[in-house]
């Protein structure tokens, strides 16, 4: 797992770095982007556990880095979607 988010964290840096990936009018980036899919699903791994809560530790790992993570959607069993905020769009995974 460790690895998987030392991948997220490097997708990540590079997104905000990317001028050229496409941005929806509400501010979320088109997942149709191969860096947004695999963000996508490494954000989904690395930060909702099996149980369907938040992983705090990876997510406190993100935070102090300076990434805003927050809750999209929840339901009775735990998380469904969760929003990662970088300065020029958000990804939404779950």
């Amino acid at each position: 797992m460790e690895n998987q988010l030392e991948k997220l964290i490097v997708n990540l840096y590079i997104i905000t770095k990317d001028n050229t990936l496409n941005i929806r009018h509400d501010g979320h980036y088109y997942i149709n982007q191969p860096i947004i899919s695999d963000t996508i699903a490494l954000a989904s791994e690395c930060l909702i556990d099996t149980n369907g809560s938040i992983n705090s530790y990876n997510v406190d790992i993100l935070k102090s880095g300076g990434i805003s993570i927050y809750i999209g959607d929840l339901d009775n069993y735990g998380y469904l979607t969760g929003i990662i905020d970088l300065p020029d769009g958000t990804i939404m995974f779950g």
